[in-house]
């Protein structure tokens, strides 16, 4: 299912950990090792890069897409607490994309009083350290300063770190990105203008209101209203564009027409502009350049070379997994148990299997026990994809979702799963296939 309008900067939809009081850093410790929970895809595994730097002295690793990590002097200790010096390695990952996402095996689950949250993902990373293959940690009051580079222009997100060994997230801190002043925009002197500008830019509203009493807008095609951002209160400027409105054309006024919008005891009035088919089709291509580039970020893999355009910003008192989440909450899904027929035999519970919405920018992970919890927005597109141990896939396309768009309310959807004759070979190969599937 594919649309042109409207264009919404869209994010990594994750089904994250729960936030617990657990601590989430990893230690040095005498004790019995513990089986991380963290599974790469066999076979698939994202190899860590790895940095050499002084143990000694203030150091700073700088990443190619115009992120950075910084160490004091003096930073590290052995698996005994004693310092460590001269030279040792730093084991890096970043995640930023449904691939990278899919193929790293960091669990994405977020129970919190029994209920399951989702969360919008901003980048997450792994580090880790050795000298000459002994593990190391952060010493006692020694911090590394983490810049993690994104492609994701949400602003405000909140911090996370992962209990490698229970699988829980625990939260750390609230955080503004600031813009990557590395990054200059074409033609422009500095990524910071662009952001500026993307701030400013109105938002479409998908409404519909009567025009038989506004005489200048008699005969016209309009799909939708351009609202200016400032008008809209803050706390609605991320959901006013998604919500279910009442719209009724009160005037025209100077900047065009007051559009009074209500919905379950809110009431808006809003100075909007008219979005005719014309302008609609004037800007078609432009939308589809937009497009193109929002799911090739959202489907590669690794992309770790472009530069991105902001910066996330925290300081870390241990190696380990963190991620930069907001609570996501869709405002009208379908909600049902998910049964999937899967053919030639194969068991469910031997699958890997993932549903998949890029408008949301979301993946998440799903096993039997929890098909009970499936739901979707109806509204975006979506797929399902499963792998097998052998790397076969088999999948569920936007197409068969929409007998499930059309029953809505039924407690239980079963989908017949189609193979797709191939196998599972490279995290790039998931950015092919969903565009294929929705």
């Amino acid at each position: 299912m594919k649309t042109s309008l409207p264009i919404v900067f869209v994010m990594i939809l994750l089904v994250a950990c729960n936030a617990s009081n657990t601590n989430p850093i990893k230690q040095p410790s005498q004790q019995e090792p513990t089986a991380s929970v963290i599974e790469p895809m066999e076979g698939l595994g994202i190899k860590p890069r790895e940095f050499k730097i002084s143990a000694d002295q203030p150091s700073t690793i700088d990443l190619p897409n115009g992120g950075s990590i910084s160490f004091p002097d003096n930073a590290f200790v052995d698996a005994n607490g004693k310092p460590v010096s001269g030279t040792v390695t730093i084991e890096w990952q970043e995640f930023h994309s449904l691939a990278d996402i899919m193929v790293s095996g960091i669990p994405m689950r977020y129970d919190s009083a029994g209920v399951s949250n989702q969360f919008v993902s901003g980048g997450m990373f792994t580090i880790d350290g050795n000298q000459n293959g002994n593990p190391i940690e952060l010493a006692k009051g020694k911090e590394a300063k983490v810049e993690l580079a994104t492609y994701d222009e949400q602003q405000q997100f909140n911090f996370y770190a992962l209990n490698e060994q229970t699988g829980d997230w625990s939260y750390k801190t609230t955080a503004l990105s600031t813009p990557n002043p590395d990054v200059k925009t074409a033609g422009g002197p500095s990524n910071a203008k662009s952001t500026q500008q993307a701030e400013g830019a109105p938002i479409f509203l998908n409404v519909v209101a009567s025009t038989d009493s506004i005489p200048s807008l008699a005969g016209q095609d309009i799909v939708g209203w351009n609202v200016s951002r400032g008008q809209v209160p803050k706390k609605l400027q991320k959901t006013i564009a998604q919500s279910r409105w009442n719209a009724r054309i009160t005037k025209q006024t100077a900047n065009g027409y007051e559009l009074q919008l209500s919905n379950k005891g809110t009431t808006l009035k809003l100075d909007a502009q008219p979005v005719t088919m014309d302008d609609a089709l004037a800007n078609t291509s432009k939308v589809e350049e937009r497009t193109a580039e929002r799911w090739s970020n959202l489907l590669a893999f690794q992309q770790q070379e472009k530069e991105a355009n902001m910066i996330r910003t925290a300081s870390i008192p241990g190696f380990g997994t963190y991620n930069w989440d907001i609570i996501h909450v869709r405002e009208a899904p379908i909600a049902f148990t998910l049964d999937l027929n899967l053919p030639n035999g194969h068991k469910l519970d031997e699958a890997q299997i993932y549903h998949v919405c890029p408008d949301e920018k979301a993946i998440v992970r799903y096993t039997e026990g929890d098909f009970d919890e499936f739901s979707f927005d109806p509204k975006k597109g979506n797929c399902i994809v499963a792998i097998m141990p052998d790397k076969s896939i088999y999948t569920v396309s936007d197409k068969q979702f929409d007998a499930a768009r059309k029953k809505g309310g039924e407690r239980e959807f079963t989908f017949d799963m189609q193979s797709r004759n191939d196998r599972f070979t490279s995290g790039k190969k998931l950015g092919r296939l969903v565009e294929e599937l929705i």
